[in-house]
């Protein structure tokens, strides 16, 4: 944070506002990071778009893992907000569509939303995925079988003789 005196100033005017927890609270609920930075642009004179939503990305990392953690409990409760948006964009007289477009449209903006919340929160909306894997090699198994065919061989071929040779002692 040393030589740092941007990051210095928003930590100081965080502080002012309540400390970091307000701008985790409003990652929480805002739709977009671009949108959190908005909100506390302005702050710092002669630097009228600061921070920036790229910014609020090098402050979370400068925060270490604690911040960063903190970071993702954000977003993972706007996995909520997004599935209530989803079914409020599906029950809202307003976007009923007319056409085969609009259908698609909505169902495009609904999907983005479930997507997000999924990858913001696997557990809650990720769907479960089975996770059995079975490599089957067709040579390996070829080979196996060749191996075990000609093992079987060397064990039944003196067992053959034996019997041809008792065969011919006995019609003698």
């Amino acid at each position: 944070m040393p030589g740092e005196p941007k990051l210095r100033k928003f930590e100081a005017h965080l502080e002012k506002l309540g400390g970091e927890d307000v701008l985790f609270d409003l990652l929480a609920t805002e739709p977009r990071v671009e949108n959190v930075a908005e909100h506390f642009q302005g702050f710092l004179p002669g630097h009228p778009d600061f921070p920036s939503r790229s910014w609020l990305y090098r402050w979370r990392k400068a925060g270490g893992e604690e911040r960063i953690k903190k970071w993702h409990q954000a977003m993972k409760l706007r996995s909520h907000l997004l599935v209530e948006d989803a079914l409020s964009l599906l029950e809202s007289e307003e976007t009923n569509p007319e056409t085969s477009a609009e259908a698609q449209l909505l169902k495009m903006r609904v999907g983005h939303r479930k997507y997000l919340a999924e990858k913001y929160n696997r557990k809650d909306f990720g769907e479960e995925k089975d996770e059995t894997n079975v490599n089957l090699s067709v040579g390996s198994l070829h080979l196996d079988a060749l191996r075990s065919a000609g093992s079987m061989e060397q064990v039944e071929r003196p067992a053959e003789r034996e019997m041809l040779e008792a065969e011919v002692v006995d019609e003698e």
